[in-house]
């Protein structure tokens, strides 16, 4: 059995809920997206220049593992605690960063604003 007043209730809820819908539209969703990119591209390009340490000094450096000698394979990565995936993807970054002469940590800080 359905307590008193529980039909009247879900109505005045879901009026509630229509009314003060906080759908955004499509433009203020790319405008927000937009303004964050901005703001984490100002952050991480201002912090491009400083030195890696630890881990992220090591996977920077597991990432040019791949190429040895001029040529690519993956059996050149040596690394048997560390996963390919992330140090392949560094890898795409350092050569795509050599392909168009920019810092490999600059391409890097944009990316990860993304």
């Amino acid at each position: 059995m359905n307590p008193p007043f529980s039909s009247t209730r879900n109505k005045v809820l879901r009026t509630l809920q229509e009314s003060y819908s906080l759908e955004a539209s499509t433009a203020s969703r790319i405008f927000a997206s937009g303004f964050i990119f901005v703001l984490m591209s100002i952050y991480l390009l201002q912090r491009a220049d400083q030195p890696l340490w630890h881990d992220s000094l090591h996977y920077w450096e597991l990432g040019g593992s791949f190429d040895a000698n001029g040529h690519f394979s993956f059996f050149n990565y040596n690394s048997p605690l560390r996963g390919y995936l992330f140090p392949f993807l560094l890898y795409l970054v350092q050569r795509q960063a050599d392909l168009i002469n920019l810092d490999p940590r600059i391409l890097f800080s944009i990316y990860a604003s993304l």
